[in-house]
């Protein structure tokens, strides 16, 4: 045992090695790709760009650095004064935009250089109405800042000073990031190298995803995935309901889904389950993430739909649908307790109950705004005399809402 801890400790090590190096190379040539395009760009519209070998000589890389030059004998005497007055301008411009940072108006710095606006007395001349135009909704915050600015010329020095400490602060912080996120990084890649090698031998045969699909969030992940239903809830009885499933990967994009994904969809109304129909992908190209799922209705109620990957929930499952009766059908909608003969005493009424059902047997509901006795009619007469109707027979139909039948009353008059 001790011998494989030694093996995965001195791989560690080597992967923490390699692994620092690599983002060493990494970040340095990034961040000396920036602070490079910057002081390059700085020197292109002060036409100085023909002397950007003396800067990397003296390894003068960031746009602090510019603003704080030295002499450079190296130079012409004209060549070098306009390069000073360059830097004290790339100063102040610094210093706004610090003061800009203070106030999270820094996205409108650029507009504000090209209104001549370079430094923090600038602020004080420009003018309400166009820097209105300028800042939009962020005006007011603008001139709040504006009139809190010092009158005094030793109080602006003092915090124009202070503003550019801040600047080379956080320009030390980005170096510090960048030795400091080196080892973070270096040691957190190295640990989940070596966590890897520790625990994949043993985990292999079971394993689902690798190291790699972790890292780049390559599997599928059911949170991610969505439902959409095709119909509008609640709904009427009846048909076959179709609802889609789109399934996506950890990083966002879509996951071909398979048979050996374990999909399991449920319908259920209470405790019966409804069969239902799963077709995975589709004739089209964008169709690979997709499960078509469908069910026929019958029955009316609370119905329970539930979407697992394995056994975890897709979003928003388990959901919940509710569908609804259809209109009164003749051939199932009848008397409650029928029977074949009723008798009824003359002047006195006598009431049937009648049970309106759909087309499926199921108890009618019906909306305020309905009529639940529209489209029965009442015939009685004399056996014998089909044609004939019984003279002094009143009838009326009522629904009652508390037991969703409807009531026949009949009245024999003398």
């Amino acid at each position: 045992m001790s011998g494989w801890f030694s093996i995965f400790l001195v791989f560690g090590l080597v992967c923490l090695a390699c692994t620092f190096s690599l983002v060493k190379i990494v970040l340095f040539l990034t961040n000396s790709n920036d602070d490079a395009n910057e002081v390059s760009v700085w020197l292109e519209e002060h036409d100085l760009k023909s002397y950007e070998w003396l800067f990397e000589e003296k390894g003068i890389s960031s746009l602090v650095s510019c603003a704080t030059l030295e002499e450079l004998p190296e130079l012409p005497a004209h060549d070098e004064e306009r390069l000073q007055r360059a830097a004290r301008l790339l100063q102040q411009r610094l210093i706004l935009r610090q003061w800009l940072v203070t106030l999270s108006l820094q996205h409108h710095h650029h507009r504000l250089l090209q209104e001549d606006v370079t430094s923090l007395e600038d602020v004080y001349w420009l003018e309400d109405s166009r820097a209105r135009f300028l800042l939009g909704k962020d005006f007011a915050v603008w001139s709040t800042a504006r009139q809190s600015l010092p009158v005094s010329k030793e109080d602006l020095g003092q915090l124009k000073a202070e503003l550019w400490s801040a600047v080379v602060k956080n320009s030390q912080h980005q170096d510090a990031w960048t030795f400091g996120g080196m080892l973070v990084v270096s040691v957190s890649v190295a640990g989940l190298v070596t966590l890897a090698a520790m625990t994949q031998p043993s985990l292999a045969p079971e394993a689902k995803h690798s190291l790699l699909q972790y890292v780049t969030g390559k599997y599928l992940q059911p949170s991610n995935c969505t439902v959409h239903f095709e119909w509008n809830d609640p709904h009427i009885v009846g048909g076959t309901m179709t609802f889609i499933v789109r399934f996506y990967q950890r990083n966002g994009q879509p996951y071909p889904i398979c048979d050996t994904d374990s999909l399991n969809v449920e319908v259920n109304e209470g405790l019966r389950r409804v069969a239902t129909l799963v077709e995975l992908g589709g004739r089209e190209p964008t169709a690979y993430n997709r499960a078509v799922c469908k069910f026929t209705v019958r029955q009316a109620g609370q119905y329970r739909i539930t979407v697992l990957v394995g056994s975890i929930h897709v979003q928003g499952s388990p959901f919940s649908k509710m569908f609804l009766p259809g209109p009164p059908d003749p051939a199932k909608t009848a008397f409650v307790r029928h029977s074949s003969t009723v008798i009824c005493i003359a002047e006195l009424s006598h009431t049937l109950v009648i049970e309106p059902r759909d087309e499926f047997n199921n108890l009618c509901h019906f909306r305020p705004e309905d009529d639940p006795v529209a489209g029965y009619t009442v015939h009685i007469s004399q056996i014998g005399a089909a044609d004939t109707e019984i003279p002094g027979v009143t009838n009326n139909l009522d629904y009652d809402s508390a037991s969703l039948r409807v009531k026949l009353t009949v009245f024999f008059s003398k």
